[in-house]
Formats: C-alpha cells, structure tokens, sequence
C-alpha cells in the first residue's frame, strides 16, 4: 500500500498571535484565551488525533511496501536496475557466478568433488585443506656429525600443509662402536614411516632410525635416533635433498 499523503494547513486567523489574561479568582493566576478575531482557516491541530493518523499511515505504507516499489539511488553504478528487487537479483547472481566458477576451478578433492551450493568459507576451508597439492625443490644441507640421536629441521615454504614429505640424495655414513662402516648414499626417506637401517650384520643393536616428522606449512625435520651400537653418524652436505611433498 502506497503511502497517503496528507496537506497539513497552518491556522491563519486576523490576530493569530493575540490571547487575553482571564482571571482565576487566584492571587496572580490568570488563564489564556485566544482572542485571534475572524479565524479564516482553523489549521490542523498538533494533538493526539492527528499524530496517530500520521504514525498509521507510515505503518500501512511500510507493511505493504514491495522491493519492486523501492527506487535505489546507484551512485556508483555497478547494478543496472534502478528497483530493489533488481539489485537483489543482480547481486544474488553475481554471488552465485562466484561460487561456481570458485567450485569449479578447485573440481575434486579427496573429500569429494566441490559444489556452488557450499559456502564461500566452506570452499575456503577446501582450498586450504582438501586440495591435491604438490611441491618439489632442491635444497642445501651442511655436513653433520651425530654422536647421539638429533632433530635437524628444515624451512621451506611449501605453501599448504603437505600429507606426506618425500627426502631423497640424503647421503650418510654409520660408524659403530666396532668400528664397522656402512654407507648409506641418496637414500629416501617418508613423514610417517620410520625407516630402520642395520649399520652392521655382526653388531647387535646397531641401527639408526631415520624419520621425517613435524611437516607443516613452513618447513619439516629430518630426526636421526642411533641405537647404542652406533658411536656417530656423518652426514655429508656436499649434494643436495630432493623434497617431494602432496598435499
């Protein structure tokens, strides 16, 4: 329903100003009477009949008022419809084309292939986790000696948080307390698993166990624990690790 206006009118009378002091039989008390002459126009009144019937009519106004009715003033100019229900619609469509095209250049994940009809924070959430992704690089690492176990941590940028790190070219040499050597030369290594080496056939308990772990978005580490059997571990630096991580 359409607002209805009303033309409110002033009073005009030919002494709109004048009043006149009626006693009240009261020391220093009089009432106010207008004494305005010929009244041509009595006006509307300010009073509680009047301000009901305006608070009515903007309640009726607003309770039937349609999207369709109201004009918006685009100072911009980024909608082409000048009604309300236009620019929800163009906005509506705008939000949906987005998610769509988000939806589909993220396809399947490992959860599952990504649809328009999730969220704008759902499909942030696979971006960051379910999506497949993939990192390689080549990096330097320095010659160590390790005589008891040691966590040597690594930073990289990989830019996601990697399910699983491949290492592979890291070289080392075992030497037991016998004195008995092996070799270990561009072996690969997995987070996850825990890669056991026999430093010596005929030397009981002479293992090194090499693993990758604390893998996050920023870097892992390389953690060597030697059995009692083992009096040090050499790494050589000389090469380069060859990192593999997936997402």
């Amino acid at each position: 329903m359409a607002y209805e206006q009303k033309e409110w009118e002033n009073r005009q009378a030919q002494y709109p100003s004048r009043r006149k002091l009626v006693e009240t039989g009261i020391a220093d008390t009089y009432d106010i009477e207008r004494v305005e002459g010929k009244v041509t126009v009595p006006g509307n009144a300010f009073d509680a009949d009047n301000m009901n019937d305006l608070e009515n009519r903007i309640k009726s106004a607003f309770d039937g008022l349609k999207d369709s009715e109201i004009n918006v003033v685009d100072q911009a100019g980024d909608f082409t419809s000048e009604k309300l229900d236009g620019v929800l619609h163009e906005l509506f469509t705008f939000a949906s084309s987005g998610k769509s095209a988000i939806a589909d250049a993220i396809g399947e994940t490992r959860n599952g292939a990504a649809s328009s009809s999730e969220s704008f924070s759902q499909l942030a959430s696979r971006i960051e986790n379910d999506k497949a992704s993939y990192y390689w690089a080549d990096i330097d690492y320095e010659d160590e000696n390790i005589n008891f176990s040691k966590t040597i941590n690594y930073e990289i940028d990989f830019g996601f948080t990697p399910a699983i790190v491949f290492v592979e070219n890291l070289t080392f040499s075992i030497t037991t307390s016998a004195l008995s050597l092996v070799y270990v030369r561009h072996a690969i290594f997995a987070s996850n698993v825990a890669t056991e080496i026999e430093a010596a056939d005929e030397s009981a308990g002479s293992n090194v166990t090499v693993g990758i772990d604390n893998v996050s978005k920023n870097g892992f580490s390389i953690t060597f624990n030697l059995d009692p059997g083992v009096s040090i571990v050499h790494v050589y630096g000389s090469g380069k690790l060859r990192v593999w991580a997936l997402g």
